[in-house]
């Protein structure tokens, strides 16, 4: 039997790190060229037939990983492809809306009396990250 998700499900708000989890599980599984469509379906029926068993594997993945709340957004999509693209227009590369809250968090972001100086810099350096994914660029 195969293990479960080892990964925080998305609910909405964290999709920079669901997404990297995913697509790291998704790569470990082999199936992450199938989300990315540089797999093909094979003409050839044998062929197609384990593709397609691959092609339900890795949509349960992504399936699997994602809260009850957001079910709704990807419950129409034929492929694998067509769920990761979904969920990446609407929250990730240059969703307004994630632009913005991540600013927000950027500009509130301060250290804590009893915070490490280490989980400070983390914290900044992970929103930093997700702001360049999304298409941000902060300069000093």
């Amino acid at each position: 039997m195969e293990s479960s998700i080892l990964f925080e499900k998305f609910n909405g708000s964290n999709f920079y790190t669901w997404k990297v989890k995913v697509q790291m599980h998704l790569m470990n599984k082999g199936l992450w060229n199938l989300v990315k469509g540089t797999e093909k379906a094979p003409t050839d029926a044998k062929l197609l037939s384990e593709w397609e068993k691959r092609e339900d594997k890795a949509k349960a993945i992504i399936g699997l990983g994602l809260s009850d709340t957001q079910l709704h957004l990807v419950d129409l999509a034929k492929s694998s492809k067509d769920i990761w693209e979904q969920l990446s227009k609407l929250f990730g590369e240059k969703a307004l809306n994630s632009k913005f809250s991540l600013k927000l968090q950027l500009f509130s972001l301060k250290m804590r009396d009893e915070m490490p100086l280490s989980d400070h810099i983390n914290a900044l350096m992970s929103l930093l990250r997700k702001l360049a994914d999304v298409g941000t660029k902060v300069e000093a």
